[in-house]
């Protein structure tokens, strides 16, 4: 979309407010089920290894390979995701300032318009709004990400890639030597988590933590399961591991160590949310 000259201010407040929110957080690396504390934290993404991504960064990053934007395209096509890149923005490389908001949205909402001068009058309706920030700012090599489900809905590509619950069921039995599991159980991981995003994601980072897999063996499973009150033989029959549709939520839970009790009253609780400290 071709800019005038009296849009550059506006541009450029919208990238330094979102500079602004990036140096006011800490930054946390970005995995499939991270999670960031609003407005204290955001996540940092290195794209270079995930081919997926490369075309959608691509075309982020060179404009000049777009067509041109039309008042009827603004009229009639639905839009997602608006970007503000600035060429020569990061030692010389395109930095990309992207947010997931319709700018014609508030247009197709309002009916009527007006501005206050004393007294409201009518007013014209724009062509275009604009977020006072962005959701994420993109770089050659990385993506700064301020609000999770704009990434999430942006980079669908990843998580599709990421949520390849089969491959996940038959990497975990690779390298679960220890605790090897039945047909059964694999057949349940990939029911339940093939409708379930969240624990996909789950899956793939417990078949990729070798040293925390190593670790799992009927003994361990039982002295954890014992610890939090339950049957010691509730997911194992004999040396294997064997959970049904229903018990690889607990399972999940159990072997990337959400459950837990309160210190003072020994109630048992459950972290809602994984974060390594």
């Amino acid at each position: 979309m071709d800019l005038h000259a009296e849009t550059f201010d506006t541009m450029r407040d919208i990238s330094n407010a979102t500079l602004a929110a990036i140096r006011d957080r800490q930054p946390v690396p970005w995995h499939p089920n991270a999670f960031m504390e609003e407005n204290e934290e955001y996540l940092l993404f290195e794209h270079g290894a995930h081919q997926e991504v490369a075309a959608l960064v691509r075309l982020v990053m060179l404009p000049s390979q777009l067509g041109r934007v039309t008042l009827s395209d603004l009229r009639d096509l639905p839009m997602r995701f608006y970007a503000i890149l600035w060429e020569d923005g990061l030692q010389g490389d395109p930095v990309a300032f992207v947010s997931q908001y319709d700018p014609t949205v508030m247009l197709r909402q309002a009916v009527s318009f007006f501005r206050f001068q004393g007294t409201l009058r009518s007013a014209e309706p724009p062509d275009f709004t604009l977020n006072r920030r962005a959701d994420m700012i993109i770089t050659r090599t990385h993506v700064a990400i301020l609000r999770t489900v704009a990434f999430n809905r942006l980079f669908s590509d990843i998580r599709a890639a990421l949520n390849d619950v089969k491959t996940s069921v038959t990497k975990l039995r690779a390298v679960m030597t220890g605790l090897p599991m039945t047909a059964a159980s694999a057949t349940a991981f990939e029911t339940v988590c093939a409708t379930r995003p969240t624990f996909a994601d789950r899956l793939q980072r417990l078949s990729e933590d070798t040293a925390l897999v190593s670790q799992l063996t009927p003994r361990s499973v039982r002295a954890a399961l014992r610890r939090h009150q339950r049957s010691s033989s509730e997911f194992l029959s004999g040396a294997q591991l064997a959970i049904t549709d229903a018990q690889v939520s607990t399972f999940l839970d159990i072997a990337e160590g959400r459950l837990f009790e309160a210190d003072f009253t020994g109630e048992g609780r459950r972290a809602a949310r994984w974060s390594a400290t």
